[in-house]
């Protein structure tokens, strides 16, 4: 089927330049950044993020745990140690208070890390903002799916200290790319998916993270 390749092909192709162009990411972390450091060979247990199901959860770990890794960290996921840290008295979905903090401190995790899903908003494939629309609004005038967009939460924990030492927000968006016709009308194309957005939002807040957090030292 020629044309429905042809399709795919330009939809794919739509899809590569709006992650190149059209995608932005920014980042509103602690005030005063990150209250210590990321040593070398620290093990980091990564909890279950919340917001969101736990197979996405466990997608977004493994996409960190590669940046985590290649800093020297030793990353494990608190699902796959379900079983020691329930004999430890840690469970899952609790609050990290000082108790739970002391309890992974005394399994040799020196960090806790949680990323949560904090919104998402797909944009619906096409709109159209007419010349009379551009004309009263002005061209930084936004439709409902016009942009793809998805909030994450980083948060660390020192085990040690028995407190968080870190939150990080980052927000990922992308836009949709756009042509004006003869008319004087703009057409508006994004087909980008929040799964887009997510590797996109989970690479940079890691990346974030560790460069504030001073990692590895």
């Amino acid at each position: 089927m020629p044309g429905v390749n042809k399709l795919l092909r330009g939809v794919a192709c739509l899809l590569f330049v709006c992650l190149q162009s059209c995608a932005s990411t920014e980042h509103m972390a602690s005030i005063g950044g990150c209250n210590g450091a990321l040593p070398k060979g620290a093990r980091v247990l990564v909890r279950e993020g919340e917001g969101m199901p736990q197979q996405l959860s466990y997608e977004l770990y493994l996409k960190a745990k590669e940046q985590l890794a290649a800093g020297g960290l030793k990353p494990d996921y608190a699902v796959e140690q379900d079983m020691e840290l329930r004999m430890k008295g840690v469970l899952p979905h609790t609050p990290l208070d000082s108790l739970q903090l002391a309890k992974l401190g005394q399994l040799g995790y020196d960090f806790v890390m949680q990323v949560n899903l904090l919104g998402k908003r797909e944009a619906n494939g096409y709109n159209y903002v007419s010349a009379h629309e551009r004309q009263a609004y002005g061209d930084s005038y936004q439709l409902a799916g016009d942009v793809t967009q998805v909030t994450l939460q980083f948060l660390l924990y020192d085990p040690q200290r028995q407190e968080q030492i870190y939150t990080l927000n980052t927000v990922t968006k992308i836009e949709p790319l756009t042509r004006t016709d003869s008319e004087g009308g703009e057409k508006r194309t994004n087909y980008a998916s929040v799964e887009m957005a997510l590797q996109k939002a989970i690479r940079k807040g890691t990346e974030k993270l560790l460069q504030d957090c001073r990692c590895c030292l």
